[in-house]
C-alpha cells in the first residue's frame, strides 16, 4: 500500500526576511495482508461457541420490518441505497449482542429513507460526509435506533453510545434546535 500527501514547510530567507513556503511530497510504503493470508489469528466468528445469543425482541423487530431491505454479512456496517441492502458484521463479531442490534437498527433506519419507502432526500441523493444533509440523516438514524432499542428493551445497554452519537451530530444544528425535534 502506498500513502502520499503534500507537506508544506515554512522557510525564512535570512537576507530578505521574507517568509516562503515550500511544498514537497511525502511518500510511504506499507505491506498490508488480508486476514486470510495470515495464520494463527482467530476472529470472533471462528470461536468454538457463540459469543452472543440473539435477543428475541430485537430480532423480531428486524424480522417484522415491512419492505425490509436485504441484510447480508459484511466487514463493516453500512446501508447501500443503490442496492437497497444492509451489510453488517456477524452477531459474534460484536462484544455484546445489544451492540449488534443497535447497529442493525441504525442501518435499517437509514434504509427507511429509500425511494421505495419514505423517500428522504438525505438518502436518495448524494450527501457528502459532514454536510448538513448527511448530519441530519445520521441524527435521524441514531434517534430511531435509540427508540427501537427502547422498544426491544435493550436501551440500558446502548443508551450511552446512542446519546454520544446523537450529541456529536446534533452539534451541527446548535443554531437550529428545531432540527433535533424534526429528526425525532
Amino acid at each position: 500500500m502506498v500513502f502520499w500527501k503534500w507537506i508544506e514547510k515554512g522557510n525564512r530567507d535570512e537576507k530578505t526576511g521574507e517568509n516562503t513556503k515550500t511544498r514537497y511530497p511525502l511518500l510511504r510504503y506499507y505491506t498490508v495482508f488480508n486476514l486470510s493470508q495470515v495464520d494463527g489469528i482467530k476472529t470472533a466468528g471462528e470461536d468454538d461457541k457463540p459469543r452472543n445469543n440473539p435477543i428475541a425482541e430485537a430480532a423480531s423487530i428486524i424480522h417484522k420490518m415491512p419492505q425490509r431491505p436485504k441484510i447480508e454479512p459484511g466487514q463493516r456496517a453500512c446501508y447501500c441505497a443503490i442496492e437497497d441492502k444492509i451489510s453488517i458484521p456477524n452477531l459474534n463479531n460484536f462484544i455484546r449482542a445489544e451492540e449488534y442490534y443497535s447497529t442493525a437498527f441504525h442501518e435499517l433506519a437509514h434504509s427507511t429513507g429509500h425511494h421505495s419507502r419514505l423517500d428522504r432526500e438525505e438518502i436518495t441523493r448524494l450527501s457528502p460526509f459532514g454536510s448538513h444533509d448527511y448530519s441530519k440523516e445520521e441524527l435521524v438514524a441514531e434517534m430511531a435506533t435509540a427508540f427501537l432499542c427502547g422498544v426491544a428493551g435493550i436501551e440500558n445497554k446502548t443508551i450511552k453510545n446512542s446519546a454520544s452519537y446523537i450529541k456529536s451530530w446534533s452539534q451541527k444544528f446548535k443554531d437550529n434546535v428545531a432540527m433535533v425535534v424534526s429528526a425525532a
